[in-house]
């Protein structure tokens, strides 16, 4: 069964001082943490921001080959 789920927002835990991004079903209160590694977590808050990093990182390239290619990433379904 897939659920779509939206980012709710970045936390740190306060016992292992590791990011976790919040996910919430679109269709319910239901929120799912994932711990996640720092440069992951700041790579999420700057689009949160709409910011830009000071130089591109790994994930931005292959948004860009993406882009030229003129395709798009239409879910991504964890197993």
């Amino acid at each position: 069964m897939e659920v779509e789920m939206k980012i709710r927002g970045l936390m740190m835990d306060p016992v292992s001082n590791t990011p976790i991004v919040l996910l919430k079903d679109i269709t319910s209160d239901t929120v799912l943490p994932i711990w996640v590694g720092i440069y992951e977590a700041n790579a999420i808050a700057f689009e949160i921001a709409k910011e830009a990093p000071p130089r591109p990182q790994t994930h931005d390239l292959i948004k860009n080959v993406l882009m030229g290619l003129e395709a798009n990433v239409k879910r991504v379904v964890g197993q």
